[in-house]
């Protein structure tokens, strides 16, 4: 090739690639920036510089503000969705469709409004609104799963003791598997034991089964040791093998001579757990309590 067809090309190049540059800068102004991932781009970005300080959450409700409104309720209907800047979009999409208009939709389980039905239920129990539970409940006994287990997602969220109690009964009354329930209930961010108390004084032998595993959960206190010693007696087997289970993942004081007195249960898998328990004190009390179990 030649020098002067080279000194034609070079320009030619520059331009071209310019102008490649410059498509590329006006496919991003134009059209990223008004997606859903620049939003989320845009709370990543809030994340790497204020972090969950008072001007990083001004600026996310300031980008929650900013944002379209679909990508409001798609950020706040995904379970995923960081839960306080979820929190942030929920009130900015309840500020601008009202309410009342989302309470409606929410009591609406037309199944041509399925998505409409479940970002109302998002949004409402995110920002903890009064109404919701009612409307929860009725989604939690749904037939269509996946409803039903979305309203389970949106009662831990809503993490009131009003969404417990609905937890509570939805246990008893087998409308999802129970250990869904438990894992809920176990991870709510607010103290249930007054709850749990309240709950045992009924005649349902699986609340009673599944309070006893919460509260082995929930952090040793002398009132709860109390509780679960209590239901050491309690009429039903699965019961007091359970509390016993919960003594020792608390480790409560006095938990050696508790299990060595359940190596006497009826029930032969009280008994076996009560041994297995007693494994961890190795002592010679113990090897004489369990020698004597030999031929159980």
């Amino acid at each position: 090739m030649r020098l002067e067809e080279l000194a034609v090309l070079l320009p030619l190049a520059a331009l071209l690639l310019w102008l490649t540059i410059f498509l590329f800068t006006l496919v991003d102004h134009f059209i990223y920036r008004g997606t859903y991932g620049h939003f989320l781009l845009g709370l990543e970005a809030i994340e790497r510089q204020a972090g969950s300080s008072d001007a990083g959450v001004a600026a996310t409700a300031e980008h929650m503000r900013r944002a379209r409104t679909h990508y409001l309720a798609r950020y706040l209907s995904n379970a995923g969705s960081r839960r306080g800047w979820a929190r942030l979009a929920a009130e900015e999409y309840v500020s601008r469709v009202g309410a009342d208009p989302l309470v409606a939709r929410a009591a609406d389980p037309g199944t041509r409004r399925r998505a409409r039905h479940v970002i109302a239920l998002y949004a409402l129990s995110r920002t903890s609104h009064p109404g919701t539970l009612p409307l929860l409940e009725r989604a939690l006994g749904s037939e269509q799963p996946l409803l039903a287990y979305a309203a389970l997602d949106m009662l831990d969220v809503h993490g009131t003791v009003g969404a417990a109690e609905v937890l509570l009964r939805a246990l008893e009354n087998d409308v999802l598997p129970a250990s869904r329930i438990a894992t809920h209930l176990e991870n709510f961010r607010i103290d249930l034991t007054d709850l749990y108390v309240s709950w045992l004084h009924g005649n349902h032998p699986k609340s009673r089964y599944w309070i006893a595993y919460l509260l082995g959960r929930s952090g040793y206190s002398e009132r709860t040791a109390e509780i679960l010693e209590g239901l050491l007696s309690d009429p039903a087997a699965n019961v007091r093998k359970i509390a016993l289970s919960s003594l020792a993942a608390l480790d409560t004081p006095g938990l050696q001579a508790r299990a060595v007195a359940m190596l006497d249960d009826p029930a032969f898998f009280v008994r076996t757990q009560a041994a297995r328990i007693l494994a961890r004190f190795p002592v010679p009390d113990v090897v004489h309590a369990l020698a004597r179990k030999l031929s159980d």
